[in-house]
């Protein structure tokens, strides 16, 4: 809850009050309290340029959770359009195609800056964590790998079980379950070990700056993405009604229901990834302006 150099400074000395006293409802409340204040007022504990740093570190972390979400949705939708009459629909209609290639290069492009931006990170945690023999952030990197491999083998259990009716409880239950576990794995495996290892890591402030600016591009290429896939939606709607209310959503439901949901899991990705991409922004600007005096 606490900012880490709060917690470094001043943690051990709040574990003792609280153990000192009883926990009542207006404690909690004053531990929040102090939580917040403790991040308005993160400048001033750490210095304006490290505060800035903190700001940039975090506003990544943010857009990366918000990216996962993301492309949780763009996969769901391009699964449930991997039938030949959207392909057929997408060569008849000039507007649908265009939209369709439009959608698929800004979601490429949120992959290509989250993957550019990632590697470095990933390198300058792994060298602090094996040079400080940090077993925590270790562990935070075999997290990912861990959870990938529990995915699939998850997944090569199911295609093992016989097949069963699409409506049935039985297929409602293994897909369900797929699914959860896969959006499970993903945000704590992947985002949650990320996270945790970025907060134990101390980047270069060029390093964070790169960060900064790829979370920025990659929120841009996920608005693009969003965009031109709602225009997608709205074209397959508007000239092929009849593919636009087939039942090619989840669990064979009708597919303007999933379509919904998935367009709004993608929007708050999206509204997230864009306040953390302006919030890494102003700090970007911040610290330039801290070093040019």
């Amino acid at each position: 809850m606490y900012p880490r150099p709060w917690r470094d400074r001043y943690g051990e000395e709040l574990i003792d009050l609280l153990a000192a006293a009883p926990l009542t409802g207006f404690v909690v409340l004053d531990v929040v309290r102090g939580a917040l204040d403790a991040h308005l007022n993160l400048s001033e504990l750490v210095g304006a340029r490290s505060g800035m740093l903190v700001r940039i570190r975090s506003a990544a972390a943010a857009i990366f959770a918000a990216w996962v979400m993301f492309c949780f949705a763009a996969a769901v939708v391009a699964r449930t359009t991997n039938e030949p009459g959207f392909d057929e629909a997408a060569y008849a209609h000039p507007l649908i195609g265009a939209l369709r290639w439009v959608a698929i290069a800004g979601f490429a492009g949120s992959l290509l800056v989250v993957a550019c931006a990632a590697a470095p990170l990933a390198v300058a945690a792994a060298r602090q964590a094996c040079r400080r023999r940090d077993p925590v952030a270790l562990a935070l990197f075999a997290a990912p790998p861990a959870g990938l491999a529990i995915f699939a083998g998850y997944t090569a259990l199911l295609f093992q079980l016989p097949d069963q009716p699409v409506h049935s409880v039985g297929n409602v239950v293994m897909s369900g379950s797929w699914l959860v576990l896969g959006v499970t794995l993903a945000e704590v495996a992947g985002v949650g070990a990320a996270t945790a290892l970025m907060r134990r890591t101390e980047f270069p402030p060029a390093l964070l700056r790169l960060a900064g600016w790829a979370a920025a591009a990659a929120a841009v290429a996920m608005s693009i993405a969003l965009s031109a896939g709602t225009g997608y939606g709205l074209a397959i709607w508007i000239e092929t009604p009849s593919l636009f209310f087939s039942s090619n959503g989840v669990f064979a439901t009708p597919l303007p229901l999933t379509w919904a949901a998935l367009l709004l899991v993608a929007v708050v990705a999206s509204a997230t990834a864009a306040l953390a991409a302006l919030r890494g922004m102003g700090a970007l600007r911040s610290a330039r302006r801290t070093v040019s005096r």
